[in-house]
């Protein structure tokens, strides 16, 4: 481990040095009832998710350089709670979940058994059932 890392982001940019935080989205309500959500689904954030991308953006302050999000409705809640200006990039979409998208986790994971166990031996190439793969 180098002396950058596991150090706060704040320490790091005191030094000089660049932090670059990753975040996905605050949460929506395919989060809040455990379903999939790919780049098919376009929930926007619940009232949870507006307050935690809040929360976010009290604590980061004005002390964010730059905002890339996908097009997503609930990356661009998140991201303009986080700068006024953020540059969507469409190739930040997220995964097309397929025939996942909407499902409930628990059910999706035992239906969907093989291909659950597939996709962990090799994510990159192996693709979701009427979506895509990782790669």
């Amino acid at each position: 481990m180098s002396a950058e890392q596991g150090r706060p982001w704040r320490e790091v940019a005191a030094t000089g040095g660049r932090a670059i935080l990753l975040i996905r989205h605050a949460r929506t309500p395919f989060n809040a009832d455990k379903r999939f959500c790919g780049a098919r689904s376009d929930p926007p954030l619940d009232d949870r998710g507006r307050e935690q991308a809040q929360a976010l953006a009290a604590r980061l302050g004005a002390e964010v350089d730059r905002v890339f999000c996908s097009p997503q409705r609930r990356a661009r809640e998140t991201a303009g709670l986080l700068s006024e200006a953020p540059a969507v990039v469409d190739e930040l979409r997220e995964l097309d979940q397929g025939e996942l998208e909407g499902r409930a986790i628990a059910p999706a994971l035992a239906e969907y058994e093989g291909f659950f166990r597939a996709w962990q031996r090799d994510p990159a190439t192996v693709r979701v059932p009427g979506g895509e793969s990782m790669g």
